[in-house]
């Protein structure tokens, strides 16, 4: 009997320590981005490229396992800053922007509440908001919506409907080619749009898809606990 309740404390405590390693593994890499991000903005390319390329193996492997079907893409962002950092031709203002793309995209996969693409959608539409409120639009306005969207759009591709995305991103690319935003209407459009996407319900739908993983490890911990309790029962009452 000592023996089945040391087993069973034992897998309680497993479970407890897999949760528990669950929430906090991905902190060092996210810590590593943060320090890569700021390596970039210091204009210390080198370095940062140094940085991703020692952290590129664990960042793909909390994507897989966070987020699979998304693995490919920011694997190709990770490509994308590593080719563009050294490259002299590639401007400040790309480099920077293809970095915090891969920051808050990788925030996004592995943090469950993803404050930081909250924090940027929030900016998008006071960015946006600004302009629809202001007597003439200026060039630095312009420039500011514009790195917020493709900045935060990879989370916004993963997170909403298709349908839902390609209508955002196409009202985008007019906003582009449009010179004169403060009378065109896509723009009042846009700002609806972006105020209508529910980060609580997104996040909700996020939190409970991890609970559903974890408790089917859970319960498949459980199920094994049981199972060879029961045969060690029968195999004592088999002699």
């Amino acid at each position: 009997m000592d023996r089945k309740y040391l087993f069973c404390v034992f897998i309680l405590i497993f479970i407890t320590a897999t949760f528990i390693t669950s929430l906090v593994n991905a902190q060092p890499e996210k810590q590593q981005l943060v320090h890569f991000e700021r390596l970039v903005q210091e204009k210390r390319y080198d370095l940062a490229w140094k940085k991703l390329e020692q952290q590129k193996l664990d960042l793909m492997n909390k994507v897989q396992e966070n987020a699979p079907s998304f693995r490919q893409s920011f694997e190709n962002m990770v490509e994308l800053n590593m080719q563009n950092l050294p490259n002299s031709s590639v401007s400040d203002y790309e480099k920077m922007k293809q970095a915090q793309t891969l920051v808050v995209v990788y925030d996004a996969i592995v943090n469950k509440k993803a404050p930081l693409w909250h924090k940027w959608k929030e900016e998008l539409e006071i960015s946006i908001q600004e302009i629809l409120h202001s007597n003439e639009v200026t060039e630095s306005q312009v420039k500011a919506v514009m790195y917020q969207w493709e900045v935060i759009s990879p989370v916004l591709k993963m997170y909403l409907p298709e349908g839902e995305y390609k209508e955002l991103e196409a009202d985008f690319d007019e906003l582009y080619q449009n010179s004169t935003w403060k009378q065109d209407s896509t723009l009042e459009s846009v700002f609806q749009q972006m105020s209508l996407i529910d980060l609580e319900s997104l996040q909700k739908q996020q939190q409970e898809n991890y609970l559903l993983w974890l408790m089917l490890v859970v319960g498949g911990f459980i199920f094994l606990s049981l199972s060879y309790v029961g045969w060690v029962r029968y195999k004592a009452e088999g002699k």
